[in-house]
């Protein structure tokens, strides 16, 4: 499982990266994004992948730069 997930734009690339350790990321996929005043919303969700007895989702260290 991927432990730190973050999101990075540099102004015409949105980037997904991913980390074990939060010191050193994976980017895992990139898509050209125009982001404007319109995105302002962030959603998070987990769900379960029917394999697992049920466990536990936790999102903290939210921020941006």
């Amino acid at each position: 499982p991927h432990r730190w997930w973050r999101l990075e734009h540099d102004g015409s690339n949105l980037h997904w990266m991913t980390s074990p350790d939060g010191a050193s990321w994976t980017v895992m996929h990139s898509a050209d994004v125009d982001i404007t005043d319109s995105l302002q919303r962030v959603r998070f969700g987990a769900t379960s992948n029917g394999t697992s007895p049920e466990g536990e989702a936790r999102f903290d260290n939210f921020g941006s730069h």
